[in-house]
Formats: C-alpha cells, structure tokens, sequence
C-alpha cells in the first residue's frame, strides 16, 4: 500500500482550520504555535498546529508518533534527517539565487547528493529504530522500497560519479600581474603550503580577527567565475555531464520524502518545545480522549504558555488538577484576584485543544473530550467605533457563542459582566449558566459572583485558594471547594487589625 501521512490516519479527510481561530488568542494558544513554529527547521506547520483532528481515530494515529519519538534514538536519527533535508533546502535555495551557471549547477548536485545520503542514512536508522506506531512502520516500509527502486538507484548512483568526478578535476592557477590563467594540473609543487611553511612562526599567539560587513551578493567573485569559465572548457566531459543531469533530474526529491521531512516536524518541534519544562520536573501526559464521554479529569495540568514564560525567567508554575463526574459539565472559579483564576480556565482549554491536535498535554494524566469546537468570552477593550458600550458588546457576544453551542462544544468565559452591577450581572450570569446546563456543554467560568457556585447541579466550584497562614500571599492553587464570599477579606482584615471590633478598640 502506498504512503500517505504520518499526521493523518485519512488524508482525505480534509480538516480545515478552525474559522474562528480568536480563542487561540484568548487561551494564549497563539503563543504556543509561534513557539513551536519557531523550532520547526523553517517549515510551514499552521495546517497541523491549527487544525483539531475530528475523530478519536486521527487522535491516537498521532499519539502513537510521539510515544516512538519519546525514544531518544528514535528522535535522534529522525532530527538528524531532518537536519539533512533542512541542508538540501539551503543547496537548492542557492542554486535557484545565483546567476552565475556552473555555481548554480554545482549547489543543484551537492542538494541531490545530500539527499541521496539522508535517504540511505534514514533507510538504514529506520532498520534498527524499535517502531511501534503505524505510521511510522509504514513509512519505514515505504522508504525501504523507495530506497530499493530502479530510479533512486540511478540517482544515487548518477550523483555519486558525478560528485567524484568534479572532486578529482585539479588545476594550477598561474598569476602575473593583473593576468590568471588557469592550466590542468601537471604536478608542479603546491606554492600555497610553502607561503604557509614561510609565515608559521608568524602565527603562533592569539590572532587578531578582523570582521567585515558582508555584501548582499551570496554569488561568486569575478575572478572565480572566470576560473570556472575556464575549467569547463579545460573539462568538458565531466561539465557536460553535470549540464545533462540538472536538465534531467530537476525534481529528483521524492514527494512522499518530502512530506514525511515536512510533517515530521510537528513532532520534533512539539518536543522540543516542552523539553526545558521536563527538565524543570514538569509532566507531560497522553490523554485518554473520548468523544461520547465528558467526565474530563487532569492531575497535575497547567498553563503551557505561562510555563514556557515562566521558564524562561527561571520560574517554574504551579500545576493544578481538575475532574468532572456524572453530570458535571461547569467549573466555577471564583477567589482572590491574582490567584490563578485565569490560568486555570486557560489550562482547561489548552489541554482541550493540545489533546485533540494529538499532542502530549501539561499533567501527570488526563481524561479529555474531543470537541467539535471551542468558544471563548474574555474581556475586550472598548473601542470608540463600535458605538456600544462594554456591557452590550459582552450580550451580543455571548448570544453569539449560546447560538453557535453544540453539546459537543468547550466554552472558556473570564469575568462576565463585570461592567453590570452586582444584582444585574447575577441575574445575567444565572440565565447564562442555565443556558450552558441545558446544552449540556463543557466550560468553564471565572467570576467574581460567588453565587454562580450555586447556579445548578451541573456546576463544580473551584476557588483560587490562599495561604492559611498569610491570606495576603497567593499559592496559585484552585481547589474543589464551596465559595468563601467574604471570608479571604475578613482574614486579610484581621491580620492587619482591620475588623470592626479592632477598629472600635483603637477609636475608643
């Protein structure tokens, strides 16, 4: 059977896109695709990063990839292969800029002989490489025979001689003056190591370096255009061959070699995205995912993109867990400001999201739900042109979002109606929520009305907890629990003598 993909169980399934891709934005998923853009070799890997996979299927079909790139010789060959074809890019984008013939032709030749050995260095790792993944094993099939065909062979074998041949020509420069000629080699004595023998003792101690700007012609000089000018009519029959195989062999890549270079880089990229969070002690997990069963649980998780900022200042974030049972559909977070809240919500749609492109997610386990899309309602500035208010622009997106809802969808809400008054934001908050029940949708909700807690019997609350011994201090961690209302002020109060009866005690 011919090779299709190592991403898609079904490449013909066409997934698109998600159309609306703000809530990237608001989970601050953006900023995990750039990162892991910016380690992909300079490949194009937008479809992949931003695009759910719609069936459980195409989810364990990637997950099975990264089980066998965990093995770090598995990733290390396969990174070592890509680093080749990474080169064959550069040989061929150089050959495509010149302007000058022969340096054109002979970049062609050395990307073709690049190419030739990754493809014999891959076919011979893959071997030995202990592959689980179906994916993996078919491409390893496929490679093999690729490897084995008539017209690789001829290619391999054709760039070989040719590489050899154009390895052997030597020739003798002569100058005189402001004259060159360029001569076959007769065996006269190699000046240039004389000139080395003449200046060695010179060259000992540290040398200065001496750094100059470099022009923005990549091409040859002058004089060494001419030098080639002349080698080719000094060698005609090795430059001709050289013409003949860059007229025949200009797409001598294989197309299924060049999408497995592509594709590969989804996971090698991902990984090394997360490695220096390993190496803090954070976990990664593969999660179960179901797309009929919302008892979704994760110990441990976190928001990836702060941990990635935070590693980055030498700080390490604060994983929290989460778990909805029977039929529990809502988290409610309420507590302190600065406690968490926020990235919390944010890390149940990033796993959410990270889980259904087939990727290991922030946590030691997780039990996750296949969506069919997410929605989120954060906080947006008011802008002048809209002509509506704050509050307006939050009914019109949530009716939105309510309309657009499937049982199947996720939604993310931060800090709803804060521009309401209390009375009116709890009155708005509870239709919402009991919308939400009745849609039986996942989400999640972070708000400063403690009463939302309490909404339904769909709705777990979560509270952004401080430390007992110093309630001014934030520990970062939400926990299943009841709402405190007032109780985190009251504490503060108390430990700077803030309570009535304290305050009573000074004035009297």
């Amino acid at each position: 059977m011919e090779f299709c993909s190592i991403l898609y169980r079904d490449p013909e399934s066409h997934e698109e896109p998600a159309a609306d891709g703000r809530f990237l934005v608001d989970l601050n998923l953006d900023q995990v695709i750039e990162g892991i853009r910016s380690d992909g070799n300079g490949r194009d890997l937008d479809r992949a990063l931003r695009t759910p996979l719609a069936s459980v299927e195409a989810v364990a079909y990637r997950q099975e990839v990264f089980r066998d790139l965990e093995h770090g010789e598995v990733r290390a060959r396969l990174a070592g292969f890509a680093d080749s074809m990474a080169e064959m890019r550069r040989h061929l984008r150089l050959a495509e800029t010149l302007d000058f013939r022969i340096y054109r032709q002979g970049w062609f030749l050395h990307a073709a002989h690049t190419y030739c050995c990754a493809v014999a260095e891959l076919v011979s790792d893959l071997a030995d490489l202990p592959l689980e993944s179906r994916a993996l094993r078919d491409f390893r099939r496929h490679v093999a025979a690729y490897a084995r065909s008539d017209g690789f062979r001829s290619l391999a074998r054709t760039t070989r001689a040719l590489v050899r041949d154009l390895s052997a020509v030597t020739y003798s420069v002569y100058i005189r003056g402001p004259e060159v000629e360029v001569r076959i080699f007769g065996g006269e004595p190699d000046l240039g190591t004389e000139v080395q023998r003449a200046f060695a003792p010179l060259s000992h101690g540290a040398s200065r370096v001496y750094v100059a700007e470099a022009s923005g012609d990549i091409g040859p000089s002058r004089l060494k255009r001419s030098i080639a000018a002349c080698l080719a009519r000094l060698f005609p029959g090795v430059f001709a061959r050289l013409n003949a195989f860059c007229e025949e062999h200009r797409a001598f890549a294989d197309d299924s070699i060049i999408a497995f270079d592509s594709e590969v880089q989804f996971y090698l990229a991902y990984l090394a995205y997360i490695e220096p969070l390993r190496e803090q002690g954070l976990s990664f997990c593969y999660p179960e995912v179901s797309a009929d069963v919302k008892e979704v649980c994760s110990c441990d998780g976190f928001d990836l993109a702060l941990a990635k900022k935070l590693a980055d200042e030498g700080r390490v974030v604060v994983p929290n867990s989460f778990r909805l049972e029977g039929h529990e559909r809502v988290f409610v977070v309420t507590g302190a400001n600065q406690g968490g809240k926020t990235p919390f919500a944010r890390s149940v749609g990033q796993l959410h999201y990270l889980a259904s492109i087939g990727c290991p997610v922030p946590g030691h386990r997780a039990r996750l739900f296949l969506f069919d899309r997410i929605m989120t309602h954060f906080e947006r500035e008011e802008r002048i042109g809209r002509l509506r208010g704050r509050m307006e622009d939050d009914l019109l997106r949530l009716h939105r979002i309510l309309q657009e809802a499937t049982p199947q969808s996720i939604i993310i809400m931060n800090e709803v109606f804060t521009s309401a008054t209390v009375h009116d934001g709890l009155i708005l908050s509870r239709i919402l929520m009991d919308t939400i029940a009745e849609r039986d949708v996942l989400g999640v909700c972070v708000t400063f009305i403690d009463e939302l807690a309490r909404a339904n019997d769909r709705v777990v609350s979560m509270v952004a907890s401080a430390d007992p011994d110093d309630p001014a201090l934030r520990t970062y961690r939400i926990r299943r629990r009841s709402p405190q209302g007032l109780a985190h002020a009251a504490s503060i109060a108390e430990k700077h003598g803030l309570t009535y009866e304290r305050l009573r005690e000074r004035i009297q």
